[in-house]
């Protein structure tokens, strides 16, 4: 089958469910184009990372988000200026992903996240980024206090 964004809900769960196996990680499918994984650390800490299809990009390859919440937030909640550009700033230290804001129904997160090309997933650079993310969310959630995600 020909994966293009078209076609995107009959292949793109199976192929994350495949790749995720194969890196050794368990996914949920909550709709043919999101997934969850969810990621336990030693310490009885956990974190999710949503992955979901993006859109395209300018040669047409699928792209795909993957992005870990920090902070929910009220849907018209802003940012302090100081802690922006903290974030800012941070994200040029960041191994995996940068900070945003991702809007899902009504709510708002602070969430770090990273764009991948959907159609060549590879095991580790799966894993990497799960881990990744996960563990960059989560030491923003210690930082203020919580462990929601």
């Amino acid at each position: 089958m020909n994966r293009t964004i078209e076609n995107v809900d009959q292949w793109f769960a199976k192929d994350v469910e495949e790749v995720a196996a194969q890196a050794g990680l368990k996914v949920r499918v909550i709709s043919p184009v999101q997934i969850t994984c969810g990621i336990g650390f030693r310490n009885d800490r956990s974190q999710t990372v949503w992955i979901r299809v993006l859109g395209t990009d300018a040669e047409q390859n699928v792209l795909c988000r993957f992005s870990s919440p920090a902070l929910e937030m009220e849907a018209d909640q802003l940012l302090g200026q100081q802690a922006a550009n903290d974030l800012l700033r941070e994200n040029l230290q960041l191994a995996h992903g940068s900070w945003g804001v991702e809007v899902v129904g009504d709510k708002s997160y602070l969430v770090v996240y990273k764009t991948q090309i959907a159609t060549s997933m590879q095991p580790e650079e799966f894993k990497s980024a799960i881990l990744g993310l996960a563990s960059t969310a989560d030491a923003m959630e210690q930082k203020l206090g919580k462990d929601a995600y």
